[in-house]
């Protein structure tokens, strides 16, 4: 399945360790890691947690205060932003990283990792993700007063629950081809699985699977997707051909998921 498991990383922590990085969400397998639970394991031996979140930022609201994780960096594109990297850490270890910026900033946080000066124009895009999500909050809601935090989360359960509607029938179909195997949880379990649903055919290239996607307007991808080692792992021969991938949002609709699995239909 590709899947992590917890229990495993257990075995592989001891005094020795100093770092441990894993990634909040997969994005080939979907899976959706405890972080919380992972961070328990890895402080218990003194070490850091640093969690890549380019995957899990569009599945939930992100408490870094309940997660307790040391460094947690994703990409706000993926949470309908610019192309701007946001990384958050704990200020005691910001505090120790060597500085890349001007010698005369390097006591100020946020200018440390800047060795010129920042993308103004991405910045300011990036109060369009609040915003964004403001407007989907007061649609759904109206106008109530309550935090921010509590109004991002109420629209990430939103969207999370629409893509387990979307993604269930599709993982029924996959499951039960007898040429398909999915990669990752073969359900979506509500904050267990994200939507991005990836799958090898026994006989079909993932690319020749992908083309005939596209010559019905349907837009889907193969690759390793920059997890080569996942891919080699569970034995995928060519990790360029890899896997399709077909990422769901909760701006899909029901109508599209039909559609895909009318042509899978035609080509599967």
């Amino acid at each position: 399945t590709g899947l992590l498991l917890v229990d495993d990383l257990k075995k592989l922590l001891n005094k020795n360790t100093k770092f441990v990085f894993c990634s909040h969400c997969s994005n080939v397998v979907a899976d959706i890691q405890d972080i919380k639970t992972i961070g328990e394991h890895v402080h218990n031996v003194k070490a850091m947690l640093i969690v890549d979140g380019v995957s899990s930022a569009p599945r939930g609201s992100i408490d870094m205060n309940d997660l307790n994780v040391d460094i947690y960096s994703y990409s706000i594109y993926k949470t309908y932003g610019p192309h701007l990297a946001l990384m958050y850490g704990k200020q005691e270890h910001l505090e120790r990283l060597s500085n890349e910026g001007h010698y005369f900033n390097q006591h100020i946080l946020r200018k440390k990792w800047s060795p010129a000066g920042p993308p103004y124009e991405q910045i300011a895009a990036a109060v369009g993700v609040v915003d964004y999500y403001l407007r989907i909050y007061a649609h759904h809601f109206g106008k109530n007063e309550e935090s921010l935090h509590n109004k991002v989360k109420k629209v990430h359960d939103l969207f999370h629950m629409h893509e387990i509607t979307l993604c269930n029938p599709i993982l029924e179909y996959l499951r039960n081809h007898p040429k398909i195997r999915i990669l990752g949880a073969e359900e979506m379990i509500p904050h267990k699985r994200g939507p991005n649903l990836a799958f090898t055919h026994a006989e079909l290239s993932s690319k020749a699977i992908v083309e005939a996607l596209a010559k019905k307007k349907i837009a889907a991808t193969n690759y390793h997707f920059y997890a080569r080692r996942l891919i080699e792992a569970v034995g995928i021969s060519n990790p360029n051909d890899g896997a399709v991938r077909l990422s769901l949002v909760h701006y899909n609709t029901l109508d599209e998921v039909h559609k895909f699995l009318e042509v899978c239909e035609e080509i599967l």
